[in-house]
């Protein structure tokens, strides 16, 4: 199983162009916390996998509008 693991961060070689060949492998991603919830949706919506995700302490909009 391959993991794509997010955490505070926005990756630029993710987002806004992410390469879906390079990352074609991947089986899931697991989110640590403290990221938009607009680039946990656009990851998921790319690479159509499921998105397990752990609230960081700056993830105060994820009550009202969580990631997809």
């Amino acid at each position: 199983m391959r993991i794509l693991t997010v955490s505070d961060v926005v990756e630029v070689s993710l987002y806004p162009n992410l390469d879906r060949d390079r990352f074609s492998a991947v089986d899931l991603i697991l989110a640590c916390g403290d990221l938009p919830p607009e680039y946990l949706s656009y990851l998921v919506d790319a690479l159509k996998v499921p998105l397990f995700f752990i609230r960081g302490n700056h993830d105060i909009r994820y009550d009202t509008k969580p990631p997809l």
